[in-house]
C-alpha cells in the first residue's frame, strides 16, 4: 500500500490515514503467523478500531469547518457510523481468517473517498 495514493494533503488526516494503513499491515502480519488465535490479534484489532473511530471524528470536524456541502457531510457521517458498526462486529470474531480482507475492503475505498471529499471541500 502506497500512502501517496491516499494523501489528501491535510497533514493531520494524512498522518491518521498512514497510521490506519500501518495498523492494518500489523494485522496482516499477525494473521499470517501459524496458530493464530484471537488473543494475539485482538490488541491490534482494537487499536485499529479505536484509531478508525478517532480518525472519523477528526475528519468530520475538518469537514464541518470546511466548505463541504452539508448534504455531503451528513452522508459521510452516516457512512462513518455504518463502518463503526461493521468494525464493532468484526471485533467480536477476531479469529476470522477473512478479517484482513474485510478490513481492507472497507478501508481502502473509504480512504479514496476521503481523498476526493477532502479535496473538494478544501477549495
Amino acid at each position: 500500500m502506497n500512502i501517496d495514493e491516499y494523501r489528501a494533503n491535510i497533514a493531520e488526516l494524512d498522518n491518521e490515514h498512514h497510521l490506519l494503513l500501518v495498523t492494518l499491515s500489523l494485522i496482516k502480519v499477525t494473521l499470517s503467523l501459524d496458530n493464530i488465535d484471537g488473543n494475539k490479534i485482538l490488541p491490534h484489532l482494537k487499536n485499529f478500531v479505536e484509531r478508525s473511530k478517532s480518525h472519523f471524528r477528526s475528519e468530520e470536524q475538518h469537514l464541518l469547518t470546511s466548505s463541504c456541502p452539508k448534504d455531503v457531510l451528513k452522508e459521510h457521517i452516516s457512512v462513518h457510523r455504518e463502518l463503526e458498526d461493521k468494525l464493532d462486529q468484526i471485533v467480536l470474531n477476531p479469529e476470522n481468517r477473512n478479517l484482513y480482507s474485510q478490513l481492507e475492503n472497507w478501508l481502502i475505498p473509504h480512504l479514496l473517498a476521503d481523498k476526493e471529499i477532502l479535496a473538494t471541500s478544501s477549495n
